[in-house]
Parts: C-alpha cells; structure tokens; sequence
C-alpha cells in the first residue's frame, strides 16, 4: 500500500465513528466533545494530503504533524502526576522499536510488525486505554525522531515526519481508540448477561 494512505484511511475511520457516536467516551476521558474530535481529525486529515513546507533552509515539515502531536499532549497532559511515567515508557518503547526494526522506514509487514508491537507492549504496560494512547504515541515520536537524528546526514532536505510516521500513528490511535470500544461493549454485554442470570 502506497505510504500515507492508511493514515488517510484511519482518519476517515475515526471521523465517521466520531460522528456516529461509538466514541462518546471521548468527552468524559479527555474533556472534548466528539464533535470537536471530529473536526480535529477532519482537519489533520486535510493537512495529511498537503506538501511538507519548508520553514528552514534543508528542512521539509510535512503540515499532517499539527493534529499528532496536539492529540499526543492531549492525552499525555490529561493527569500531570503520571507525565514522567508515560514519557519514560514512550521512550522505552520507542527505544525498543528501533533496536528491532530499525530507523529506516521499510514499508509491507515489516512496518505495520513494528507499530503494532509498540502498541502490544503499551498495553502490557497500562490497562488504562488513555495512558495507552499517550504511551503508544510518544513511541512513535521517539523512533521517528530517532531516525530522524541518526540519518540527519543522508536526508537532504530533511523529513520531519514522513508519510510512514502518519502511517503508524494514526493506525496506532484508531486501534486503540477500536480495542477500547470493544472491551467496553463485551463488558456491558457480559454484565448485563450476569444481571439476567441472577435474576
């Protein structure tokens, strides 16, 4: 699949499944309404399809990064006593992702392993979904600034974030957001059905 399509793809996912209401948990979680949610997603989905600019002589900023890194602070400043604990364990993860599969973007099976191991260990780590997707983004961050850093010589102009990095963010969020749904759905459906038996 070409790069930067599944990030397109995943956006439009999570604005139509916004809108619909299947995360209305959005609001209580993070304090935003679903709309506004949506709008924001609309809106970074928009920015994905633009040419990166160039702020700086040897630099390309692609605009799809404003929206990631507002939903990664989001979500990382949403209880500032665990700020530490999540940034640790962001570049922990992000480390690891790295060490196994290296910094420079490989595409195929190869690149979707990569990201969904971050968001495998993230999980491990954090039963809380909003921690999860804080954590699962500040890996991302890392390894792309990672590669960003480690290839700085060799990349003319630079990439600061490339359409694989809104690949694997944006599948990041959308599984996350889908996982936490679903366990919500099979524990109102067990609990009702643990409501009826007993009666």
């Amino acid at each position: 699949m070409i790069s930067g399509v599944p990030a397109i793809l995943c956006q439009s996912g999570l604005v139509i499944l916004f809108l619909t209401g299947w995360f209305s948990d959005v609001r209580h979680s993070f304090g935003v309404p679903a709309r506004v949610a949506a709008g924001a997603v609309l809106v970074s989905l928009l920015l994905t399809a633009l040419d990166p600019v160039s702020p700086f002589p040897g630099v390309a900023l692609h605009p799809g990064l404003l929206v990631p890194f507002l939903g990664w602070m989001t979500a990382l400043l949403r209880d500032r006593r665990d700020i530490s604990g999540l940034l640790q364990a962001g570049f922990f993860i992000g480390g690891m992702q790295v060490v196994m599969f290296g910094t420079v973007p490989q595409g195929g099976e190869r690149e979707w392993l990569g990201g969904l191991a971050v968001i495998a260990v993230s999980r491990l780590l954090f039963r809380d979904w909003r921690k999860q997707l804080a954590t699962t983004s500040g890996a991302i961050f890392v390894s792309e600034a990672w590669r960003l850093l480690i290839h700085r010589e060799s990349l003319s102009p630079l990439p600061v974030v490339s359409p694989e990095f809104l690949d694997r963010f944006w599948l990041a969020w959308f599984i996350v957001f889908v996982l936490h749904e679903t366990e919500e759905a099979l524990r109102a459906l067990l609990s009702g059905k643990k409501r009826t038996g007993s009666l």
